[in-house]
């Protein structure tokens, strides 16, 4: 960090914002600074409020109707499953409370009472207002608005309704309260009182035609459950005459007699098989001549005792074989009667099973032609029971909604002349104190040196205050009768700032330029001026902008040689040199000449001059033109050694020192320092400046 850091021209700050966050300190500052501007548009505020409540805001009365919703019904015949009552449960009341607000209830409402003739929901009845603009200007141009169907002003005026209407859930509870507010206290009521009425009468007809229709359907249904009846029973006197009569006792009794045939059948086709297998084996023996394998096959006791006899020589050998060959052949008999009895006993069983599977047909159509019937019979006495029931019901119906209370004419809820008051006073204060804050913070300028620095990158090297006169000559006269003010402090830190600042080597040359013409660039020149050459030291002044003049005009000079004599040669230097009456500064002036000033100050002519200024005077300091507006600054530039950029406070636009910086930076120049001109410490105050330059103990401590 250079010296220029401990020789601030403004006391270091107390609380210092980084940018980092919102500096509420300044913000609190700039709100105070600006407390009677935020005090005026309170006043102003709190007066249209109490205006509007009392000479403008129509007077509105509330209404307010309660009614309840019965959960258990009271028939004196139950019949739930046609009409059941209201559960309570949290989807019915807010059916219950659509079905207030519904607009066919609303439309009831609006047919009832004639609303569509009330000015207060019927817009077209209204006459203009001077309140509604849009409404005043066609009445004062006799502007026709577009004509509506009479549908379409019925549709805009239980629009309104709705509107207008507010239905709630008592909380806890089965009640809902229905609330309006219009222009009259006795409409009010009226309205509310009769959507009420509505709402019960409508819920007392919607149990009557749920019944009604109940009872159609309960008669149709019956009617057709007779039918069936009659026709069932018709099924069965039919069946009964043309089948044979049957009775499950005479069918199990047959079913019976075929288990015991099968049983039968199963074993005799055993015994049958067996035979007729010992004849298949014996057979092939005999025939072989093997009467002793054929006797071992049989396994006759009476064959084996003969068989031992012939052994013993007791009985012949013929005799054996007659017994053998009797006992084949009956077995060979045997085998073929069992075989005709197995196929009787097979046609037994077929002709019982058709029989059994004829009569189990027979008595399951028939048990469920009579379950049919006693089906249909059962629903045909249950159907008339219910229609006697619903017939018996349509007389006794209550409605499911009673009034717990009544709407009654009211005082006026609004306008609340205090609420509005106090409200529209917030609303000013927070109004007028957001006007303070965009006038300090909202524009594009810059108010304190902490705000050009941060947004440069640049350090500021002096912060001039604003002068109360309109002649810029008066400056110099200022600081010389007034060495102690502000306005000859702040020059001087300025002075202070460029000799003990690190520019480098060369000091020598200063050149001074802004954005903008009227940034107070050719003042902040000379004052610098007048204070470098009371420190003893020769000051010359060269006026680079030649195509204005400033200075030419501010000191009145119409004809005298200027730099550009002294330069080309045409004057000695000393009768081109002008002296400002008790200043101690030499003035090079601006002539006029055909040549472009650019190329003047590009020229080696120019350079060499610079050159030879240098061994003369102690400062050179050269009033440029502003870099926006021409391009003599970034060539004079080059001969400088400290450029120093003029900023007005609140004045020259972010985006002009910008431009103006890169122009510099573009052609290599880097600037050595910025001024913040013409601070007008009054108004500083307003952008939350802090303890910065302009406010009070900054004052304090320049005068003291």
């Amino acid at each position: 960090m250079n010296k220029l850091n401990h020789i601030r021209i403004f006391p270091q700050a107390r609380h210092q914002h980084d940018g980092n966050g919102i500096d509420l300190t300044a913000i609190a500052r700039t709100l105070w600074w600006g407390r009677y501007r935020i005090v005026i548009v309170i006043i102003i505020a709190s007066f249209l409020g109490g205006l509007y409540a009392t000479m403008i805001a129509v007077p509105l009365y509330p209404a307010n109707a309660v009614v309840a919703l019965e959960i258990k019904q009271k028939n004196v015949a139950s019949v739930q499953s046609v009409l059941s009552g209201s559960s309570g449960a949290t989807e019915e009341i807010n059916t219950e409370v659509e079905v207030i607000r519904s607009r066919y209830l609303n439309e009831a409402l609006v047919k009832k009472l004639n609303l569509i003739n009330d000015p207060e929901f019927n817009k077209a009845l209204q006459g203009p207002s001077k309140y509604n603009p849009i409404s005043y200007l066609n009445s004062t141009f006799n502007i026709k608005e577009q004509k509506t169907t009479p549908q379409q002003t019925l549709n805009a005026v239980v629009n309104a309704v709705i509107s207008a209407i507010s239905v709630s859930n008592i909380r806890q509870s089965l009640a809902f309260s229905i609330n309006i507010t219009t222009e009259n206290p006795d409409k009010s009521a009226l309205i509310v009182n009769a959507l009420a009425g509505l709402y019960i009468q409508d819920s007392l007809n919607k149990k009557l035609k749920a019944t009604e229709l109940a009872s159609d359907r309960l008669s149709k249904k019956a009617a057709e459950l007779k039918l069936k009846l009659e026709f069932s029973e018709a099924q069965i006197k039919q069946f009964n005459d043309r089948t044979q009569l049957i009775s499950p006792e005479a069918l199990g009794a047959l079913s019976v007699r075929l288990k015991e045939t099968r049983t039968r059948i199963f074993d005799l086709g055993a015994r049958k098989s067996l035979l007729q297998a010992n004849v298949a084996r014996i057979g092939p023996v005999l025939e072989s001549g093997d009467i002793r394998g054929a006797i071992g096959q049989i396994k006759n006791p009476q064959l084996m005792h003969i068989a031992k006899d012939v052994d013993a020589g007791k009985t012949s050998q013929s005799v054996l074989s007659l017994q053998v060959e009797d006992i084949f052949n009956k077995m060979q008999q045997d085998a073929k009667r069992l075989g005709l009895q197995y196929n009787a006993l097979q046609v037994s069983e077929k002709l019982l099973k058709t029989e059994v599977d004829t009569q189990t047909a027979d008595l399951m159509q028939l048990q469920n032609l009579r379950r049919d019937a006693q089906a249909n019979g059962l629903l045909y006495e249950s159907f008339l029971t219910r229609l006697k029931e619903t017939i018996i019901q349509q007389g006794l119906q209550e409605s499911d909604i009673r009034l717990l209370s009544s709407a009654v004419p009211t005082l006026a809820a609004s306008p609340k002349v205090s609420v509005i008051i106090t409200v529209s006073a917030l609303l000013g204060s927070i109004l007028g104190g957001g006007l303070v804050l965009l006038r300090a913070h909202g524009n594009n300028t810059f108010h304190t040196a902490d705000d050009l620095e941060a947004y440069t990158g640049y350090e500021v090297l002096g912060a001039v205050p604003k002068l109360k006169t309109k002649d810029q000559n008066d400056a110099l006269t200022y600081i010389k009768d007034k060495p102690a003010s502000m306005f000859a402090e702040a020059v001087r830190n300025l002075r202070t700032s460029i000799l003990l600042s690190d520019f480098g080597r060369q000091r020598q040359v200063i050149m001074m330029t802004s954005s903008v013409p009227g940034e107070g660039k050719t003042t902040q020149v000379l004052t610098l001026a007048q204070n470098m050459a009371g420190l003893g030291k020769t000051v010359l002044v060269i006026e680079g902008d030649i195509r204005k003049r400033t200075l030419s005009e501010r000191f009145n000079v119409r004809e005298h040689f200027g730099f550009l004599s002294a330069m080309s040669g045409e004057a000695a230097l000393e009768d081109a040199i002008f002296k400002p009456c008790g200043t101690g500064i030499d003035l090079l002036l601006g002539e006029g000449s055909k040549v472009n000033a650019a190329d003047i100050f590009s020229s080696v002519a120019f350079a060499g001059f610079i050159s030879m200024l240098r061994q003369k005077y102690d400062y050179i300091i050269i009033d440029t033109a502003p870099v926006l507006a021409v391009p003599d600054a970034r060539i004079i530039g080059q001969h400088a050694d400290i450029l120093l950029y003029v900023v007005l406070w609140n004045g020259t636009l972010k985006m002009q020192v910008k431009q103006g910086l890169a122009m510099l930076k573009s052609v290599g120049l880097s600037v050595s320092g910025l001024i913040l001109n013409k601070v007008d410490s009054a108004a500083m105050k307003q952008y939350g400046c802090g303890d910065q330059f302009g406010c009070d103990d900054a004052s304090e401590y320049y005068l003291n």
